[in-house]
Parts: C-alpha cells; structure tokens; sequence
C-alpha cells in the first residue's frame, strides 16, 4: 500500500508538470498570433492612413487650383507652356501655340489651331490644350505629360548632338591621320563600311578629280549612313548639292542623248529581227525604209553626242553608257510577244564611232 501510494503521488507531479508545458505552449502559440494580428493591423492602418493624406493633399491641391485667380493660373501656365515649347525646339512652336490660346470664340473652323499643332507637334498641341483648359486639374495633367514629353525630347536631342559631336571628331582625326597615307583609313573601311574612315575616304574622293569620284564617294558614304551615322549623312547630302550644280548641264546632255541612243538601239534590234525573220517583196521594203530611218537616227545620235562633248568627257560618256547599258538597258519585244533586254544592242549604239 505504501509503495501505491508513491506511485500516485509520482503520477499526479508528472501529470502537473505535462499540463504544464502544453499550457505554456498553447500561450506562447497565442501569443504569437496575437502579434502577427497586431502588426497586420498596424500596416493596414498605416497603408489606409497614407491613402488618405494623399487623398486630402490631392483635393488640397486642386481646392488651390481652383481657388487661384483664373487671370494668375493661365499666366503660370502660359510660362510653363513657353518653357515647353523652348524644350520642344520646333521653330513655329511659339507661334502655334499664341495661336491656339488666344482664339477668343473657342476652337470654330476660323479659329482652329488644333490640327496644325497636332501635325507639327504634340508637344506643343498638350501645352496649348492645358493653357486652354478651364478645369484646373485637367489643364495640371495635360501640363505635366507635356513637360514630360518635352524633357524627354529635350534628352533625345542632346544625346544626338552628343553622338554627332563624337562623329565629327572621328572623321577629322582619320582625315588627318590619313592625309598622307590613305592605306589605313582604307583598311579600315574595308574591315568596318560603317566606321568614319569611309567618310573620310569618301570626303578624300570627293576633293580628287577622277570622273567618277562622286559615285565612289556616294558608295562609301551609304553603309554609315544607313547605320544611323548622322555626320555622314550630312556629307551625303552636301555632295549631292554640289554634285546637282556641277553635273546639271551634263546630265541634260546625257538625258537627250540617252534618249535618242536608246532608240536607236531599239530600233536596230526590230531590224535584224524582221530581216532574219520576215521574207518577201513587202518585207523587204519595210525592212529597207527601217534601214534609213536607223541611219537617220545615226545621225541624230552623233549630234547628240557632240553636244554632250560640248560640257563634258569622252571619258564621261563612256562611264555613263557603260553603267547604263549594265544597269539598267533599254527592252523591246521579240518573236512571240517575250521582253528582250537590249544589252548588247546598247553597248553597240553608245560605242558608235561619231564624225
């Protein structure tokens, strides 16, 4: 009996001591949520306060905007227009936009400038639109895309002259570099059609005397300028300006000539058509009246080719009939109703010996 008796008092301590440890894990178990709880309602709370203070600043403001005097908003706007408009750079862009904001009797087919700024700007359509704009918080939102727009603009524009800058000092540093030795620039290029050495190789063919320096140049020029490269571009665009003036009068002697030439070429291929194709007394006529005619057109030929002599080369005139002739010759239809490309014919007519 005694030792049952230790057995029950062992048990019921061992009993106590489970109790607890499972109630001072349920606690702390509680405790825990407990907390987890109270740090949700924390960021909650502050999540829906911050919500309101941007609410109430956002109202705050607009009840500014609104309790501003209308005469003070739209001069304040009008600066900010302006500041857009010089961020903008289109040279009209001031004037657009003074005729957008001062059309009395609102946008009517008289006084509509609407069209004319969203064609030349949009930059320049928002910031009129918001000087414009009787509702405060409409004219602030059409404002701001505006200077966005602007200052993105603004960035676009100094990174290109940034870039151009960088062009230009390539270009002028290869054609020093290669003043007395064309070799490297030439390697260059050759490596890299893009690279600045092939302007500067184009600007060294330009300034030379050689008959066909402008077509190697506008070859060199291309490749970069398609690759973006503004500074060559510009040198393109020179080149044909100066190239236009100084070949005027020898490409209106070369249209002329080409025209009867290429006739004349025409002409000699339906002769030797119908004479190796066509018999009988009737075929034999037409065929002899085409034989005058061709010599006819010989000579018209020849006297073109005087005048074009006249203002330029012989060396000229063969470049130019050789490409022609390569690239782009005259047609005429054969037996059976097939284009035929007079190439040899036309090689033929322009190496025709003139008196």
């Amino acid at each position: 009996m005694r030792n049952l008796g230790l057995v029950r008092r062992w048990a019921t301590r061992k009993f106590v001591l489970l109790l607890f440890i499972v109630g001072g894990c349920v606690a702390e178990g509680r405790a825990d949520r407990e907390r987890e709880s109270t740090a949700y309602a924390h960021r909650v709370t502050e999540q829906w306060e911050a919500k309101k203070r941007a609410e109430a600043e956002k109202e705050e403001a607009s009840e500014r905007a609104a309790a501003e005097p209308e005469d003070v908003r739209k001069k304040a706007l009008t600066k900010r227009g302006l500041a857009v408009v010089d961020l903008d750079g289109h040279p009209k862009g001031k004037e657009i936009l003074k005729a957008m904001v001062t059309c009395e009797d609102g946008f009517t087919r008289k006084c509509d400038h609407r069209w004319v700024a969203k064609e030349v700007s949009k930059i320049v359509y928002l910031a009129g639109m918001a000087i414009r704009e009787t509702d405060p918080a409409k004219a602030e939102k059409l404002m701001v895309e505006a200077e966005k727009l602007a200052e993105q603009k603004a960035a676009e524009r100094t990174a290109t002259a940034e870039k151009l800058k960088r062009e230009d000092e390539g270009i002028q540093a290869d054609l020093k570099a290669c003043a007395d030795n064309k070799a490297p620039c030439i390697e260059r290029c050759k490596k890299d059609k893009t690279s600045t050495a092939c302007v500067a190789m184009a600007i060294y063919n330009i300034t030379g005397n050689k008959d066909d320096r402008y077509d190697v140049a506008e070859e060199l020029l291309a490749p970069p300028c398609n690759a973006k490269m503004k500074a060559a571009c510009d040198v393109w665009e020179k080149m044909r300006k100066e190239r236009d003036a100084l070949f005027a009068p020898i490409d209106q002697a070369w249209s002329s000539l080409r025209t009867v030439g290429d006739d004349l070429a025409t002409k000699k291929f339906l002769h030797r058509v119908a004479s190796q194709n066509f018999t009988g007394a009737r075929n034999a006529r037409a065929t002899a009246k085409m034989a005058t005619h061709i010599a006819a057109l010989t000579k018209d030929y020849c006297g073109e080719v005087k005048e074009f002599l006249k203002v330029s080369t012989k060396a000229e005139l063969s470049r130019r009939a050789k490409k022609h002739c390569a690239n782009d010759p005259p047609t005429a239809t054969g037996l059976g109703g097939t284009e035929q490309t007079l190439t040899s014919e036309c090689n033929a007519v322009y190496a025709t010996s003139c008196p």
